[in-house]
Order: C-alpha cells, then structure tokens, then sequence
C-alpha cells in the first residue's frame, strides 16, 4: 500500500455554537449598498447533528426567487457580497454566471461552518461603491485539487478550474464541439460525443492516497456503454464518466481489480456519481444523488484499493490518453476532485444543494439601507429641513439643506428606492450646503419624468423630500 499522507478528516463530529440570529437591526457591512435580503438554508436538508467546516454552498438567484436582485445590482453582477448571519462577516464567494437580461446567476460561496445552527446569510447588492473583486479560488476548500463548472465554450481550448490549485484542463480536439456547451443540471455543462471529445489536466499533483471523486453526469443517449467508471490505477489515474464497455452500472477500476454498485441506471436525466477512496481504511464506496449504494460485485486480489497518489496527467470526464473505449457519451457537469474522504453528511447535503438550490433556502423581504420617502424633520438631536427651488422643475433644481450638526450626504433617488445621484459628500464639514440638481443621473444620463426623493443623511441626522421633474 502506498504511504497515506493526509488525514481524511470531513466525517469528524465538532461541537458547534449556536448560530447567530437574522435580525433586522443586524448591522450593514457599509453604507455604499443599498439593499441586502437574509437568507437561510433549511435546517431539514442539512444532513448531520455535526457542522460541517469550509462548506461550499450554491446560491441560485433567478426571476422566480429574487428578481429584485437584477432590477438594481450591477448588470455584471459586481457588487453582489455575501456576508454571514451578524451582517458584517463578509465570506468568500464567486459569480459563475449572472445574467441580468435573462435573470440568472450561479454564485458559489463558502461558509466558515453549515449546520442546523448556523446557516443564516445575507445577500448585499446594489453598490454606489466600486466592491473589492473576488479573489479567485477563495471560495473552496483547500482540499480542493480541481472545480470545474464547464460554463465556457470548449472550443476555446480550456477547462478553467476555479478552485484554489488552479489546475485548469486541456480540451481534445479543439474546434470539434458543436454541441459542446448546453443546459445542464447547475447552468451550462458540456455534452461530450463519445467519438473523439475529451479533457485531461495536465498537472494535478498529490501526495495524498485517499480522494473523493463527484459529478453530474447525464446518458442523454441513453448507451448502454455510456455510464461510468473511476479508474485508479498506478500511473493511470483516470477519474472519468467513461463508457464500461456495456456494463450499466457504477464502477471502479484499480490496479488489483474492480468494483460495481447497484442500481443499473440507464436513462437520461442528471445524476450525481460520487466516490470516495480510503487507502487506509482499505475501503471504496459509491454515492448515486447523495445516497451510498449497495455493491453489485467485485473481483480483486489483495487491497481492493492501495492508494495511489495524483502525478501528472489526469482524465477529466474521459481518458487519460485519447483511446476510443473509455470517451465519455453524454453531458457532464460540476466535475469534483478533493484530498480526502468526505463524510454521507456532508455528500447528502452537498446533493441536496446543488440538486434544488432555489429550494435549499428560505428568503426574507428585501431590505434597504435607506427608507426613501417625505421626511422634513430630523430624526437625531439637530434640527433640519431640506428646501428645493423651483418645485416642480425642468432644467436646475436648487437646493437648501440647513441644520445644526456634522456634515451630511446628499443623494437623490427614484420612487423604487434606487439610487440616482451622489450629490454631495461630507469631506468638507459645512453644517449647511446650498447644492444643484440638473436631472442627470451618477453616469451623466438624462433621467425621465417624474417624482424623485432627496434625502441628507448624517451621524445625527436624516432629512429628506420629495421633487417633481417635468421634461
């Protein structure tokens, strides 16, 4: 058996603190956004009395769940942050895909600890900022040796891996993939042939001698020689969805024999594979859509499993080497390949996530950072008033904002409650500001007709009113 150099160490049981408690006083992580919604994941589809540590979770956002979200976040998506439950813990997240025409986006981010206890979040969005961009890779564990999401088209001649080791996998043969890029299970995938598509990473390196190994997979042909196979052996790791030569069923191939599951599935919606391999527990198990399976048969001598480590080339979703038995027939999706062996909790609840991800949560009513509305007197100790000449206006709008105390920020806004103008910043510490509003929004465009609100806000103060724009 080769030596096992890491500790496999997701099934361990922790004790976990209670989690903290949405609320709306929950603080902001900053004045600059506008809006944030508190969402939470289900505490019945977290598997486990036990938390689970650096848990990637799926957040889907669509027109059906949070269409807000696309009415007024930038159109790329930019300034969305994720932040836990107390409003200021700002987590590690990436944007796959926002679509704000199509009202689609798959965010992935990574939460400290899931558990029944902790598994509040919010979702920030609408920034007057400009929001520090994601770092890359943050979102997943460490233990992470590739992520691939497959949301770009194949024949640019790459699979990005966006997980931390940035082991990104080489496409064969380029500009072959008419089909390549379709709706999956979690947004786009790919849909390989099984006559020449195929994907290897060329420099996956681990020392490690126990992985889990997880993707959705669909036999959209509905082959019999279309499912899928892990191969593990030495100087051929082969963690693929690859065509067994007839055989319907899961399986594994080592250098000491092979392994297969029950059921044999032969149809044509997603499923998510899953294996985990144990070099010290000398174990290899099989998960179909979150549930371990039952074994079907084997033939072995010795180990079933010794525990090779990872050198060098890798197939992904297909042959190390480009060989006609093994081309994967089908659409592949979320392909998975981590250090160490990941616990049924944790799988059951990974699948239950990315299964139904609009589902896994529970949203609260949008927020907003700013109550938008008549408000002619202060609310703090000093006392103000806003006065705007003329009323209604066509070209310049004059304004007075006068009270005693601090400096404030002055900003218009439209009767949804988006921003439309930064008018001023407190950097000059007046206590009374005379200021201009030409119609123009924070990006020198002309804005419609209509009732608009000017609000001040200070450390002690907030005024605001109304102003009638007639083009």
């Amino acid at each position: 058996m080769k030596r096992f150099f890491r500790a496999a160490v997701w099934s361990a049981c922790v004790l976990m603190a209670a989690g903290v408690e949405i609320t709306a006083a929950a603080p902001w992580i900053g004045p600059e956004w506008n809006y944030r919604i508190a969402f939470t994941a289900r505490p019945e589809l977290i598997a486990g009395a036990c938390g689970h540590p650096d848990f990637t979770l799926l957040l889907q956002v669509d027109g059906s769940n949070l269409p807000f979200v696309f009415e007024h976040a930038d159109q790329d998506g930019s300034d969305l942050v994720i932040t836990s439950g107390d409003g200021m813990t700002v987590l590690d997240h990436e944007v796959v895909t926002y679509d704000a025409v199509g009202e689609f986006a798959e965010i992935w981010f990574k939460a400290p600890t899931l558990s029944a206890m902790s598994n509040e979040f919010f979702l920030y969005y609408d920034s007057s900022g400009s929001p520090t961009p994601p770092v890359p890779g943050a979102a997943w564990a460490s233990a992470n040796l590739a992520v691939y999401h497959f949301e770009a088209d194949p024949n640019l001649g790459m699979l990005a891996d966006h997980g931390p080791a940035g082991n990104s996998a080489v496409v064969g043969p380029i500009s072959a993939w008419p089909n390549g890029i379709v709706a999956a299970k979690i947004g786009d995938g790919w849909h390989f042939d099984g006559l020449t598509d195929h994907v290897y990473a060329p420099n996956i390196s681990s020392a490690d001698s126990s992985f889990t190994v997880s993707a959705w997979f669909a036999n959209v042909t509905l082959d019999p020689g279309g499912m899928v196979a892990l191969q593990v052996d030495s100087g051929f790791w082969d963690l693929s969805f690859r065509r067994t030569g007839g055989s319907p069923n899961a399986a594994l191939h080592t250098e000491t024999g092979s392994i297969s599951w029950y059921p044999d599935l032969l149809d044509a919606p997603a499923h998510h594979y899953l294996w985990t391999v144990d070099a010290v527990a000398d174990t290899a198990r099989f998960y179909l859509d979150g549930v371990e399976q039952a074994m079907k048969g084997h033939s072995w001598s010795g180990q079933a499993f010794v525990g090779e480590s990872i050198q060098g080339r890798v197939g992904i979703a297909g042959p190390v080497y480009f060989n006609t038995l093994d081309l994967t027939a089908g659409v592949v999706d979320e392909y998975r390949i981590v250090e160490g062996v990941r616990g049924g909790d944790w799988i059951l609840t990974e699948y239950r996530n990315q299964n139904n991800p609009l589902g896994f949560y529970t949203y609260a009513a949008p927020e907003g950072k700013t109550v938008v509305g008549i408000d002619p007197v202060a609310t703090g100790p000093g006392s103000g008033r806003i006065t705007v000449w003329p009323n209604p206006f066509q070209g310049v709008a004059g304004i007075n904002i006068g009270y005693d105390g601090p400096a404030v920020s002055v900003r218009v806004y439209d009767v949804a409650g988006r921003l439309v103008r930064d008018l001023y910043s407190p950097s000059l510490g007046e206590s009374a500001l005379r200021l201009r509003w030409d119609g123009l929004d924070n990006k020198g465009t002309s804005v419609g007709s209509g009732i608009y609100y000017i609000r001040a806000v200070g450390p002690n103060v907030s005024v605001g009113t109304k102003v009638l724009l007639v083009r």
